[in-house]
């Protein structure tokens, strides 16, 4: 029997749902609590300013797809409640698109489920999610 790859993650909240993505995938997370732009309005999903680089935003649907079937995917397809944080993904090593989180946890160490579809940490199960490759 193999042992669970232990690695690092990072514990974001969507829509109430505890979700976890490899640390390995993100570039960067920062709080951001400007208000998300009208994409009916601006024909695009919206851009924030992050130390003097733009940071290209998409709906976190749009970049993740859950691994677990236990997550509400009426609610994961929603527009992300009160989102504070951006984690901006890695694209080939550099800054890639990014998505709004309400909340995050971590980064932690552990260990996905035998299934490889969550993690547990600190008392919760978080749903794995993994990066939509274009």
């Amino acid at each position: 029997m193999n042992s669970p790859l232990i690695e690092y993650w990072l514990g974001i909240e969507i829509n109430g749902q505890h979700c976890a993505i490899s640390a390995r995938q993100i570039y960067a997370t920062f709080i951001c609590k400007q208000t998300p732009q009208s994409a009916d309005a601006l024909r695009l999903d919206g851009i924030v300013v992050h130390e003097g680089e733009p940071v290209y935003l998409k709906p976190h649907h749009a970049l993740l797809k859950p691994m677990q079937s236990s997550i509400n995917l009426q609610d994961w397809g929603r527009a992300c409640e009160d989102p504070s944080w951006v984690i901006v993904l890695k694209d080939r090593g550099r800054m890639g698109p990014a998505f709004r989180v309400r909340k995050i946890t971590g980064p932690f160490h552990g260990g996905a489920s035998e299934s490889g579809n969550s993690v547990h940490h600190g008392g919760f199960d978080y749903s794995v999610v993994k990066v939509l490759t274009n």
